[in-house]
């Protein structure tokens, strides 16, 4: 239950999981599609918000993807390396959000985001990704980043860990996550990590 999970929308079944996981216990967030560099090549999918969007596109689109995600208490960016930089976009999606009373977490796709910034300038509960758990989809690989993330919160006293739904990750959290408390390191839900 204290697994947030990030729902893409306008997807064939985008409302009934996020409905689904709701009933399940756990926190949904919306996984807001943006713009990344490299954007025709790579392609963010349905309802992406683009820095070439004038603001009352931003504010509809972000508007009509928090009503295709029900029950979110927040959202996070997919993809968004070019649109989470520009700090005129990521003030209307803030904006829009803040109106929503939502929260916000900066996945970091890239380093010049600014979207932290934004989100806290608009006084939104914010925080950040510190662990992508999966960018490498071997066991292997994301055991090793879930234990970064356990040296993070021992260090740092939180971490924020982001992952994929891919079956080999789910299968490796639920082998590993019954042994944090072991750690030394307790479970939480995101918004719970915020500020």
């Amino acid at each position: 239950g204290a697994v947030g999970v990030a729902v893409l929308p306008f997807l064939p079944s985008s409302s009934e999981t996020a409905v689904a996981l709701h009933k399940a216990g756990h926190e949904v967030w919306l996984q807001l599609p943006m713009e990344p560099t490299g954007y025709p090549a790579n392609k963010p999918g349905p309802g992406a918000v683009f820095t070439t969007m004038a603001e009352d596109e931003v504010r509809m689109t972000v508007h009509s993807a928090v009503n295709n995600v029900p029950f979110a208490v927040g959202m996070n960016n997919h993809m968004g390396s070019r649109a989470t930089a520009d700090l005129r976009l990521m003030t209307w999606v803030m904006q829009e959000i803040k109106g929503r009373d939502l929260a916000f977490i900066d996945s970091r796709t890239t380093v010049e985001t600014v979207a932290e910034t934004a989100a806290r300038a608009q006084g939104i509960k914010t925080g950040r990704r510190h662990v992508f758990l999966d960018n490498d989809r071997s066991s292997a690989a994301i055991r090793r980043q879930l234990d970064e993330a356990v040296y993070r919160a021992l260090v740092d006293g939180k971490a924020i860990a982001i992952g994929h739904m891919a079956s080999v990750t789910v299968g490796v959290l639920e082998a590993e996550l019954p042994g944090l408390k072991k750690r030394g390191v307790s479970l939480v839900a995101p918004t719970e990590l915020l500020e």
